[in-house]
């Protein structure tokens, strides 16, 4: 698998929406636009992080728009999860980051790779379909990155780290998969 070919259209996408719907806002309402809702609930850490510490991830990163060639970064045809997070060019203590969207690869016995599944992040169509992902990656896709690893579990033992790692993070943009007892209040308060 090469560079997608359409990685182009789809720097030029989000450059151009990023131009018109954010950069191009004066300070009052880019400040409102800024706002995003966070959940913090050290419960949830705690709840959720056992399953977590008992996986060996091998954490790799690269920045979205950097047009990784993923053939080179993942070198074997393994499952795997991924994150997509925001962060600012330059951090203290490595702060601060946001966790935009956990995602796994293989699910429902798919048989798809890491690899083929992140491949579906570089292309303007797919992206789209996921809109919330999509209006974040258009307001910071100059400080987006994806950290990811492959994992050697079966399909269940994925999605039930993928839970995990959902209960502990509380992304801003996914909208299934959390554990079952934060489906409820989430849906009761409107969350994404």
């Amino acid at each position: 698998m090469t560079r997608p070919l359409t990685f182009d259209l789809l720097d030029a996408h989000f450059i151009k929406e990023n131009k018109r719907d954010y950069k191009s806002l004066k300070v009052n309402p880019r400040f409102a636009s800024s706002k995003e809702e966070v959940i913090i609930d050290p419960q949830y850490w705690e709840d959720y992080y056992p399953l977590i510490s008992t996986i060996t991830f091998n954490w790799k990163e690269f920045k979205y728009s950097s047009r990784p060639d993923l053939n080179k970064l993942i070198t074997n045809d393994d499952p795997g999860m991924y994150i997509f997070y925001i962060k600012p060019p330059n951090t203290i203590l490595d702060m601060p980051k946001f966790v935009l969207y956990v995602g796994i690869s293989n699910e429902n016995n798919s048989n798809r790779p890491l690899k083929v599944r992140l491949s579906e992040y570089f292309r303007v169509k797919e992206i789209k379909k996921r809109s919330s992902l999509h209006r974040l990656l258009v307001k910071y896709y100059d400080y987006t990155y994806v950290a990811f690893s492959t994992l050697q579990l079966n399909t269940a033992k994925i999605k039930a780290l993928e839970t995990s790692v959902l209960g502990f993070f509380y992304p801003l943009t996914n909208k299934d998969d959390f554990p079952v007892e934060i489906k409820a209040p989430k849906k009761a308060f409107n969350r994404r």
